[in-house]
């Protein structure tokens, strides 16, 4: 199954303006739709009328209370499921949407609870998309290291695009970046480390050129 992994931001829903997040570096992610979140188009431009998807939803818990969802985040939450509602419906595709709570605070435990939570809601066979945008700046850090475990670790899973949504605060302009590259960098480098690699970025760069 196609799985969507995005973290749910924890500014309020009126301080999130929606708008059009335009591909930098991805025709497969060229879109027009109006969107406050970057995993939109991720999800319209990753699936076939018809397909059945899962989101998997991180989003805070309540500061005093880590079984319930931090109010601006289920402010957000909600929009987020209104808007894929209506592309969803549109398309005839099949989705449900999984919540994984995690605490504030920015602590080993809570990132190793999030860890086994993502990893948990990853199934063999599972082919893999995440949008690491919004949240904590450690959080893509822990998202990176729960895909690298999943690909190593349950069979024939897969992760075909990590997104990046960018926005100008002067002009407004949104961008959208595809950085799976950086996913895959990682797991070469310690390949290249132990082949002692004179110049890896350039090792790389040939790499990603597909000249290797």
């Amino acid at each position: 199954m196609k799985k969507f992994i995005t973290t749910i931001s924890r500014r309020k829903l009126d301080r999130t303006e929606a708008g059009v997040y335009r591909s930098e570096n991805s025709k497969k992610l060229e879109n027009v739709i109006y969107t406050r979140y970057p995993i939109i188009p991720v999800i319209d431009c990753y699936t076939e009328d018809g397909e059945e998807i899962e989101i998997i939803a991180i989003a805070s818990s309540q500061k005093y209370n880590e079984n319930e969802i931090y109010r601006n985040c289920r402010e957000q939450l909600e929009e987020l499921e209104s808007e894929l509602s209506d592309i969803c419906n549109r398309r005839y595709i099949k989705y449900t949407v999984k919540t994984i709570l995690t605490p504030f605070g920015e602590t080993l435990d809570n990132h190793l609870e999030m860890f086994s939570n993502i990893i948990s809601a990853v199934s063999d066979n599972d082919t893999l998309f995440a949008d690491i945008t919004a949240g904590p700046k450690p959080m893509p850090i822990v998202q990176m290291i729960a895909l690298n475990y999943c690909t190593k670790n349950k069979k024939n899973v897969m992760v075909e695009c990590i997104s990046y949504g960018e926005i100008d605060h002067e002009t407004k302009d949104r961008r959208l970046f595809d950085v799976t590259s950086l996913f895959y960098l990682d797991k070469v480098s310690d390949a290249l480390a132990y082949s002692k690699v004179s110049d890896p970025e350039a090792f790389i760069r040939t790499l990603i050129a597909g000249e290797v």
